[in-house]
């Protein structure tokens, strides 16, 4: 089996992996997910006045009762979401071949059944498949690192099921799809080529309309491009002419000047006046404490395998201190920690993780790249990979929502339910579903995973989803051993 095939194979199998264990769970929706998805409904929806806008108005009764979502923006008399818009234009396609199809079946998009599918398909499109082919692209970048077929594979697995990628691809959110078209553009960006480095502003620019703080990665990568041939610049910026108009655009459209963003439109309890843009101040130690240490939303609790990046960040200053792709990545890693602390939401609002922090995950697990491989940190290695991926799984077999200020969201509330087998056990309003007849009967199913699709209850059903990995790792460990013997001399 040649080496390219193998990898090509391996590509394959990491991101079926990443998109079977993101797309097992749904995990429905509350204000941030209902205001994309309302954006997304009233743009691609006919017979309405709001067809091909992206004002949610009819999905708002009132400012103050804030039916579906409280976070809305508002200008000129309209409401509309507070959010980045890139994954809205993403689903709109997504949701736009869902009502056509189901115009054919004369179906009612209306109905609670095919709200809570529509919502799930726009969510797999949007966030799981981008999020399963960074796996893939991160087999091939890091084999073009130096390391084994085997590291590379197992290492692009963890920068997601190790990471709060996976839990928070269960549900549309702005963070994983951006975090992987920035990867995207980093990773195009490192091939060196005029056209790989277009295409890296082109998704740098996708990522920043998905995720404003995305802005941190696409300077970082600009960086890169700078230090490697500065010559190529032009063509990054270039890249990244297409959804920088886009952007502009639909600020003016909708908010009445190229520079007047969704969160600056956002209600005032979200803003506050003495700060940059209504969120940035200084630095807050307590925030900077609880994002990295603390019980709240510690990154470094939570995914403990992102402290052994520190050993990674501190062998790759010794081998190669003038690597470019060192300085972008621990630059990113640090700016969003930074950035986060400063921000009057650090905390994310109800969530479990730190959730500002998801496009950074990668860039900080780059540096495992650098650990030796000997016995002792192979065990370290899985040790805290594994830790790191049970705790992903349990919020994503629970939800990544849970109150905002509960004081340990992960090895508290959401422990106590995994391990008691309560999955998907929070029943939330998506579109304006709870006004339909018919919602008591599918209140429950706004959140579920396959395995109780299929009748599966409590722990047993997330049986499907490990039979899944399973195989999917048998294949993998076939490939690599395949590829092992190839590569071995032919005894004559």
């Amino acid at each position: 089996m040649s080496s390219l095939k193998q990898l090509r194979l391996l590509a394959l199998l990491a991101s079926l992996i990443v998109l079977s264990s993101t797309a097992y769970f749904n995990a429905g929706g509350s204000s941030n997910q209902n205001s994309r998805l309302d954006a997304i409904y009233a743009f691609v929806e006919p017979g309405n006045p709001e067809t091909f806008t992206f004002r949610i108005d009819s999905f708002m009764i009132n400012s103050k009762r804030n039916i579906n979502t409280i976070d809305w923006a508002h200008h000129d008399g309209h409401y509309y979401s507070n959010k980045a818009p890139g994954t809205i234009w993403m689903g709109i396609p997504v949701y736009g071949a869902l009502i056509a199809t189901e115009s054919l079946l004369e179906l009612d998009w209306n109905h609670p059944l095919w709200v809570i599918a529509n919502a799930y398909w726009i969510n797999v499109g949007v966030s799981a498949f981008p999020v399963a082919m960074l796996a893939g692209a991160l087999v091939f970048f890091l084999s073009a690192l130096g390391l084994s077929a085997g590291r590379a594979f197992a290492l692009a697995l963890m920068v997601v099921l190790c990471t709060p990628l996976f839990p928070y691809s269960t549900q549309i959110w702005g963070h994983p799809t951006a975090c992987a078209f920035s990867m995207f553009a980093l990773l195009l960006a490192h091939r060196g080529t005029p056209g790989s480095v277009a295409l890296a502003g082109l998704c740098a620019g996708v990522a920043t309309t998905c995720d404003y703080l995305n802005v941190i990665p696409t300077v970082g990568t600009a960086a890169l491009v700078l230090a490697s041939n500065r010559r190529l610049v032009g063509h990054y910026v270039l890249g990244g002419a297409l959804p920088a108009v886009a952007l502009m655009a639909y600020h003016t459209v909708c908010f009445g000047g190229p520079l007047s963003t969704a969160a600056a439109a956002s209600q005032a309890v979200f803003l506050d006046e003495e700060r940059f843009l209504g969120m940035f101040g200084a630095v807050n130690p307590e925030a900077l404490w609880q994002i990295t240490f603390g019980l709240r939303r510690g990154i470094l609790l939570q995914c403990p395998l992102l402290l052994l990046t520190a050993w990674g960040f501190f062998r790759w200053y010794g081998r190669n201190a003038r690597d470019p792709l060192l300085w972008v990545c621990a630059g990113v890693a640090s700016s969003y920690l930074l950035a986060n602390s400063t921000f009057n939401g650090w905390h994310g609002g109800a969530t479990v993780s730190a959730r500002y922090l998801i496009s950074s995950m990668p860039f900080w697990l780059l540096a495992l790249k650098e650990l030796p491989a000997t016995r002792s940190a192979r065990g370290l290695l899985v040790a805290l990979g594994a830790w790191s991926a049970v705790n992903m799984l349990a919020i994503a077999a629970v939800n990544p929502l849970q109150p905002e200020k509960l004081p340990n969201p992960l090895y508290g509330t959401t422990y106590e339910l995994f391990l008691a087998g309560h999955l998907t056990p929070f029943g939330r309003e998506l579109r304006t579903i709870v006004y339909h007849a018919d919602w008591p009967a599918y209140k429950i199913w706004t959140m579920f995973n396959w395995g109780q699709l299929m009748g599966l209850h409590g722990m047993t059903s997330l049986l499907p989803l490990f039979a899944m990995l399973a195989t999917l790792g048998g294949a993998a460990v076939w490939v690599l051993r395949r590829g092992e013997q190839s590569a071995s001399p032919v005894s004559e």
